[in-house]
């Protein structure tokens, strides 16, 4: 009989073994269901935080990009006010140098206005022509003075008609 209450025993073993095995594992099962849910709110937390990081960059680029634009207006602001201001430099030191220099060219201007023509350059003679230097002006039949300006814009074939 002890052989058979030594079966009996270990098949009361197994089967206590059965049922506490089956007793722990959906407490187990919840335990581990448990720590995995955790972990998902742990990367859903660190996904929010990161999502946030990324907000705040981007507003922080857009924030650098508007101060670019604007210190590139202000510089080109900047180099045209230079640019003017250098143009007007250099008509002042032209503007200088002419009035320095006008007071001479007032006194040219009058000496050769004051000069009457010499009486060698201008030649009358007998026949009633006038010699001007190299040139012999002689009135009479046929002889004419003529001042005529040509003035052009796209016919070039055009010209003033003489006979």
């Amino acid at each position: 009989m002890q052989g058979a209450w030594r079966f009996q025993e270990r098949r009361l073993r197994k089967s206590a073994a059965i049922v506490l095995a089956t007793a722990i594992a959906p407490v187990a099962a919840a335990e581990a269901q448990g720590i995995a849910i955790e972990r998902i709110e742990a990367i859903e937390r660190q996904i929010g935080g990161l999502q946030s990081e990324l907000r705040r960059l981007k507003s922080e680029l857009g924030e650098a990009k508007q101060r670019l634009r604007q210190s590139r207006s202000e510089a080109q602001s900047a180099q045209e006010e230079l640019k003017r201001s250098r143009d007007q430099l250099r008509a002042s030191r032209e503007g200088a140098l002419q009035a320095r220099d006008a007071p001479q060219r007032v006194q040219e201007q009058t000496k050769t206005a004051h000069q009457p023509p010499s009486a060698a350059a201008i030649i009358t003679t007998s026949d009633g022509s006038i010699q001007v230097g190299g040139v012999r002006l002689q009135p009479g039949a046929g002889s004419f003075v003529e001042a005529a300006g040509i003035f052009r814009t796209r016919n070039e074939v055009s010209d003033i008609g003489t006979d």
